[in-house]
């Protein structure tokens, strides 16, 4: 390779040494030129005098901010390019989302003027979001432990706040406790505390606490209490579990437990749809049978002096007739026999026993009076 000489100079083994030291000395600078830039390339002839080299490369600028953070640093810019009479100044870093780059600084000046600084970029504001550990419900960020936007992050659902105060666990809802006679007892945190303990009869005062089926009757829970209701006639009336007494026909429970059919007059103990029904001694009657929650008074009418029960319960005499014996009479009183007969046709004589009226000539039996036409009636 020829050394490089300027116009009007001759060659000699002095020039030559100058022109190689003159070469030595631009390597160095175009290395430490090249030291100064972050990427970039240097190009430095080596057959002669230095040309103006490009500018540093660009420099790289900072990537946007995490969401909702600030945006990265500002890119740092290229270094100029050594100078010479049409040296051009280093280029300035490339946008970031964030900050700008900073200029190039420009080329280092020679014989001729320093090259022009690197352009600025434009760059742009980083996307904004939730921060870590929270969530977007809506428009707001809120925490993602917040039963009242759900628990995980997927969703902003609220946890079941039935009969149940809510709280999070590991990302799910959970039960952290239930109002006052009320359980979680499918341990489902979605449905909150489900069960009232104080009526529900499988988890009565507690999960699954099942109140048993008595006889004759249908398990109930009351204030958290088991029990049974006892089915059709049926009475739950002695220590014995479940509803052992019929109420329709126990003669010492009957129509409600602890009601006994009186004796009064009777005859034979009954009970049938629970009225006591008993039959009765002679003369005497079972009229008027009350019922359940009255007391029984057995066979308490007269039936042969009653005059509303003449002889049999129900059986009344005619007005002003009296009851002797049961049977109906007309108290001799001759008024009593009048049924629309002719005046002076009737009369009530007085007789042993119940008085008979007499209709004209004849007489009449217990009870019957003298009609129009003078009949018996």
């Amino acid at each position: 390779m020829s050394p490089f000489t300027f116009p009007g100079t001759k060659v000699s083994t002095e020039g030559t040494m100058k022109g190689e030291m003159t070469r030595a000395m631009f390597a160095g600078l175009a290395a430490l030129g090249c030291a100064l830039v972050f990427w970039g390339a240097c190009a430095l002839p080596l057959d002669g005098l230095p040309v103006g080299s490009s500018g540093g490369a660009p420099g790289t600028g900072g990537h946007g901010g995490v969401a909702t953070g600030a945006g990265g640093a500002t890119g740092t810019s290229g270094v100029g390019g050594i100078a010479s009479a049409t040296s051009t100044g280093g280029v300035g870093g490339m946008a970031s989302t964030s900050g700008a780059g900073t200029g190039g600084v420009g080329g280092t000046g020679s014989t001729a003027s320093a090259g022009t600084g690197g352009a600025t970029a434009t760059s742009s504001t980083g996307t904004g979001g939730c921060a870590p550990g929270t969530k977007l419900c809506g428009t707001t960020c809120v925490v993602l432990s917040d039963p009242a936007t759900g628990c995980s992050a997927a969703d902003c659902a609220p946890c079941s706040s039935n009969h149940a105060t809510p709280t999070c666990n590991a990302g799910d809802c959970a039960v952290m406790m239930c109002e006052s006679g009320y359980k979680d007892c499918n341990n489902n945190a979605s449905d909150g505390c489900e069960i009232d303990t104080t009526s529900d009869v499988s988890n009565c005062a507690g999960c699954n606490n099942l109140c048993p089926s008595p006889a004759n009757a249908t398990a109930t829970c009351v204030g958290g209490v088991c029990g049974g209701q006892c089915a059709g006639t049926f009475g739950d009336c002695t220590a014995q579990a479940g509803c052992e007494t019929d109420l329709s026909n126990d003669t010492g429970s009957c129509g409600a437990c602890q009601r006994a059919c009186a004796n009064n007059g009777v005859m034979t103990v009954a009970c049938a749809t629970g009225l006591c029904t008993s039959t009765c001694s002679s003369g005497k009657g079972n009229c008027s049978q009350p019922a359940a929650p009255a007391v029984d008074d057995g066979c308490e009418t007269n039936l042969n002096n009653n005059p509303a029960s003449c002889g049999a319960c129900g059986k009344a005499c005619p007005s002003g007739f009296n009851c002797q014996s049961g049977l109906c009479g007309c108290a001799a009183t001759d008024a009593n026999c009048d049924a629309g007969a002719p005046a002076g046709t009737f009369q009530c004589p007085s007789i042993p026993g119940a008085d008979l009226c007499k209709c004209g000539n004849t007489v009449c039996g217990f009870g019957e009076r003298c009609k129009a036409g003078g009949i018996c009636g």
